[in-house]
């Protein structure tokens, strides 16, 4: 699908970044778009349902051979599930994107009232309760009642909808007054970016269809009856997406290729000079100045 205008807001202020279509007819082929109405970025044409389905479906398999018992959580995601003081007794809780399921086995493993949902993955582990708590089905098809849950959860999902205004207003139905919604997304509009250009790990064609700012989230979220309640910063995941960026640039840019295998080995050198207080010091002062590489974002419903 191609679009002449901002899917958001429709409006033709908009001006390509990293312009590299080489193949139309390539799923990993796209340009982004930035709309400075709406303050993001998306790729533009959206990759085709089919060919998104046929990308997704290589990690099935992935998932099938995965032993739910060393499923964990931790990180950022722990910090912000820990403050939500999540309730056994009166917590309804949906993951959207649940992917392979980790957060959803966790917590009812530990009691809490929680389904998943996501429309690229089929369950197929040897756990019954698991396979049946996940929903393999788009949310507009789920047929969940108003004002149901007390929580959504988006732990990098909202980036790989191709409609997210649609999912937005979905979530908005079925949370209750008062409920919480969490989403965690890349942040393009960060120091990383800035730097490191198109190596930077939030563009990610075909997944990520949207790059979006905090500023953005917030608007976006108004609109749909949410006020923000809290930023978290995940400093060890923003550390990984430096060294993630840097081992990209080497490639593409100063070795000019992804499987060059020198580029590798020079790289342990760089990752050596940015390991340790340099990139500790880097992502801390990104989050200090609201720039992080990822928006860890909880919205209570109003």
């Amino acid at each position: 699908m191609k679009y002449s205008g901002c899917p958001f807001c429709a409006k033709s202020n908009l001006k390509y970044i990293y312009p590299e279509i080489s193949d139309p007819g390539n799923v990993y082929a796209f340009n982004y778009v930035y709309c400075s109405n709406c303050d993001i970025a998306y790729l533009n044409p959206f990759p085709e349902e089919s060919d998104l389905i046929a990308h997704y479906g290589r990690y099935v398999e992935e998932a099938e051979i995965q032993d739910v018992s060393e499923f964990q959580i931790d990180g950022a995601r722990r910090r912000i599930i820990d403050y939500l003081r999540l309730s056994k007794k009166s917590d309804r809780i949906l993951d959207i994107g649940c992917g392979k399921g980790e957060t959803v086995y966790c917590l009812s493993r530990d009691g809490y009232a929680i389904d998943g949902i996501d429309p690229y993955f089929v369950p197929r582990y040897d756990n019954a309760g698991l396979n049946e708590r996940i929903h393999t089905k788009r949310i507009d098809e789920a047929g969940f009642p108003d004002n149901h849950f007390t929580v959504a959860m988006m732990w990098s999902t909202l980036e790989h909808m191709s409609d997210p205004m649609a999912l937005l207003r979905e979530v908005s139905r079925i949370t209750a007054p008062g409920g919480r919604l969490v989403i965690s997304v890349p942040n393009f509009r960060t120091f990383q970016h800035r730097l490191l250009k198109k190596q930077w790990p939030g563009f990610g064609p075909p997944e990520h269809l949207v790059a979006y700012t905090s500023r953005a989230l917030e608007k976006l979220l108004f609109k749909q009856g949410f006020k923000l309640e809290k930023r978290f910063s995940d400093p060890i995941y923003d550390q990984w997406m430096l060294k993630n960026s840097l081992y990209r640039y080497f490639q593409e840019t100063v070795k000019k290729g992804p499987k060059n295998k020198q580029a590798s080995k020079d790289f342990n050198k760089i990752e050596r000079l940015f390991a340790g207080l340099f990139s500790f010091a880097f992502v801390r002062t990104e989050a200090l100045m609201g720039r992080s590489s990822t928006s860890n974002m909880v919205f209570v419903k109003l």
